[in-house]
């Protein structure tokens, strides 16, 4: 299959279960002589079918994230990550080869993606499905608008003669373009709804009833003449119905930074009378069972929305209200997600979650001027659940909660956001944390002169609101302190001063990383009086090894040698055909962290110790020789965290070899049995058999 320049196109397949089939219909197909998972046999009229996926399809992404380096029984957990649905990213032969030989990883949000999707299936229409062969697909375009773009990118005609309304011309790249949406095509349905017969105009307010998107089902010339020769009547409920959508942001394309920055700069000036997106910080309570409210899904619109909310809950205490339409849950956005993806979002996080929402009036403001709803628009009002419960009057709780944004004053006392990074010639950040067990939070209790924490803006005194973008107010001393810990290159610190304490504790206003008067601060990359560079463009990779270990190889393959002249670690040889090898690691390569422990200072002893610590994998952070003395020259510290960072893996068993000692085949519809020897066989026939029957069929 190829897109509108000729080159072969990946296809993202939406596949949607249907209530009254079992499964998906397609299985996975592993192939020894090449690495990969792959589509084996796909049923007829299934929803994989419908959807574009086709057997002998190279997977490439299992729902937003590639699999290039997991095996089969990783590759079926994530089809089955949601119950009902999944996204697969898939290549034909042709363009597995073609994408190969150019060297370009594919991803799902690149500009030339197909995108199908099942449509549903009406029991009713069961005889639809027994249409011929040959015959022509009929296209569901789901068409979004993107905020900067104008309109979907076409327009539409009418044949007065033969009363039918067809596609006129349709702009390269837009919206309509990459629904699959073309010049010439037939209409007949807006949004579910059959229009022959209609005026133009009434199909014209069937594309606008919603103002954001609109799906159109239609046929080109040559499917048109097909059915209305057949006197075939078309409709939303066939099976060989091939679905695309409008990808929910536009891809990045040549200037695309630009017309976002004036995009966002207009959106940002029209903010300032407009209504107000709510930020609902919601928190359980241990003696409270969940949140306290439920979602409703419009299947329409795709839209998730707030249903019922139970009174004095941490749902309604939050602001949250019911019928508001959710924007983002956890800072990503969310519209146009299944109601299962968005129940995940919502679970990623187990005690707490943050939604935006806006009420009808809100949305509609904002959709009629073209604004993207985000929480970093400057009148965002945040809501938090109180902790510890508070069992207040509903309404003193009200009047505590209203308004929490605005009362933010032009004099308020600032809020500093500082991110301290370790130095490569300091001990530690430089700081001592301490706490207050009458007034029961964290703050600082002094910090080192001329320290990170010095230099990145911490002060003796402050209070401590966040680490790491995670609120601490609740958290038990040891809990911070490991939060702290988590990165061992920098810490993120969300703090107030005493006299801002003072401020927003008295006047009952939550502190956060989004309100408008917080300072941002941070230690410089090296220590004060050092030269500072920043990454360049041309600047040599740095290298992200994960070293697997496998079972029919000993040991690692690789030589670590001291430097003593230098006084650094570095990898002396590797063995051909090594999990070293195999991994990345090359001779004369510098290692700069092991396990994500940085090792410049170490000696060579406790590397190995850090190296032998997992049995399974070992994890190197390297630069080659030319890499080493372009960022010494610059006095840059390497770490994991660089732009530039590439990551490889030791393929998870060995490459053309035997790993295993046993193999026999099932009848299984995925792929060849492997037997590792762990048990007898008798009983691993047993577990396997139970495997296949209830984790891996489709």
């Amino acid at each position: 299959m190829a897109a509108n320049g000729g080159e072969p196109a990946p296809r993202l397949c939406h596949v949607v279960k249907w209530p009254d089939y079992d499964g998906y219909g397609f299985n996975l197909h592993a192939d020894k002589s090449r690495p990969g998972q792959y589509i084996g046999k796909v049923d007829p009229g299934s929803p994989a079918e419908i959807a574009g996926v086709r057997a002998g399809d190279r997977i490439i992404e299992v729902n937003d994230t590639n699999i290039a380096n997991e095996n089969h029984k990783q590759v079926v957990e994530r089809i089955k990550q949601f119950s009902n649905e999944t996204r697969l990213l898939v290549l034909d032969a042709e363009a597995d080869a073609y994408f190969k030989s150019k060297k370009v990883v594919v991803k799902g949000t690149d500009m030339n993606v197909l995108r199908m999707k099942t449509p549903p299936r009406s029991t009713e229409n069961q005889m639809h499905a027994k249409l011929p062969e040959d015959a022509p697909t009929v296209r569901l375009c789901h068409l979004r608008k993107w905020p900067d773009f104008e309109g979907y990118g076409f327009n539409l005609q009418y044949d007065k003669e033969k009363q039918q309304e067809y596609i006129g011309a349709v702009e390269l790249n837009g919206p309509a373009d990459l629904a699959g949406l073309q010049e010439g095509d037939h209409i007949v349905e807006v949004n579910g709804q059959n229009i022959e017969g209609e005026t133009h105009m009434q199909v014209v307010q069937k594309i606008k009833a919603n103002p954001n998107e609109t799906r159109l089902l239609v046929l080109d010339i040559a499917a048109f003449r097909y059915y209305t020769s057949m006197e075939y009547k078309v409709n939303g409920d066939m099976s060989n119905i091939v679905m695309q959508e409008t990808p929910f942001q536009r891809p990045s394309s040549p200037g695309q930074e630009v017309v976002g920055a004036i995009t966002a700069a207009v959106a940002a000036s029209s903010l300032s009378d407009g209504p107000a997106p709510r930020l609902c910080h919601l928190i359980k309570w241990p003696d409270f069972d969940g949140y306290g409210f439920n979602l409703q899904y419009d299947k329409m619109t795709s839209t998730e929305f707030i249903g019922d909310i139970d009174a004095d809950s941490p749902a309604e205490t939050a602001r949250l209200r019911p019928k508001d339409r959710i924007i983002e849950v956890n800072g990503d956005h969310v519209e146009g997600l299944g109601h299962m993806e968005i129940i995940q979002k919502i679970k990623s996080v187990p005690e707490e979650t943050r939604l935006l929402v806006v009420d009808s009036e809100t949305y509609h403001y904002y959709n009629d001027r073209g604004i993207r709803i985000t929480n970093q628009m400057k009148n965002v009002e945040y809501h938090r659940t109180p902790v510890p419960r508070q069992r207040a009057a509903s309404e003193d709780r009200h009047v505590q909660l209203q308004h929490v944004a605005a009362i933010e004053a032009d004099d308020a006392p600032e809020v500093k956001l500082c991110t301290i990074r370790k130095w490569l010639d300091y001990e530690g950040l430089g700081f001592n944390l301490k706490f207050d067990k009458s007034k029961n939070f964290e703050y600082i209790d002094s910090t080192d002169d001329g320290s990170p924490a010095d230099a990145g803006g911490l002060k003796a005194g402050d209070r401590v609101i966040e680490v790491n973008g995670q609120n601490v107010e609740q958290r038990s001393h040891s809990e911070v302190v490991n939060l702290i810990k988590a990165d061992k290159a920098r810490a993120v610190f969300l703090v107030v001063d005493q006299e801002a304490d003072r401020y927003y504790t008295s006047r009952n206003i939550p502190i956060t990383a989004n309100m408008e008067n917080v300072t941002r601060l941070e230690t410089p990359l090296t220590r004060l009086g050092g030269h500072v560079q920043t990454e360049a463009d041309d600047a040599p990779e740095v290298k992200l090894c994960t070293i697997r270990k496998w079972l029919d190889y000993e040991g690692l393959g690789f030589n670590l040698k001291f430097d003593k002249s230098k006084n650094f670690e570095y990898i002396d040889s590797t063995d051909d055909g090594s999990p070293a090898d195999a991994g990345g690691l090359k001779a004369g390569d510098r290692v700069i962290e092991v396990n994500g422990q940085n090792v410049e200072q170490r000696s060579h002893s406790e590397v190995v110790n850090l190296i032998k610590a997992d049995k399974a994998r070992a994890v190197f952070l390297v630069v080659d020789q030319e890499a080493d003395r372009y960022y010494t020259s610059r006095n840059i510290p390497i770490t994991a965290n660089m732009e530039n960072v590439t990551r490889l893996e030791t393929p998870l068993t060995r490459l053309g070899g035997h790993v295993q000692t046993e193999v026999f085949q099932l009848l299984c519809r995925c792929q060849p049995v492997i037997c590792c020897g762990c048990m007898s066989f008798s009983t691993c026939i047993a577990v396997v058999h139970s495997f296949f029957v209830n984790v891996c069929l489709f």
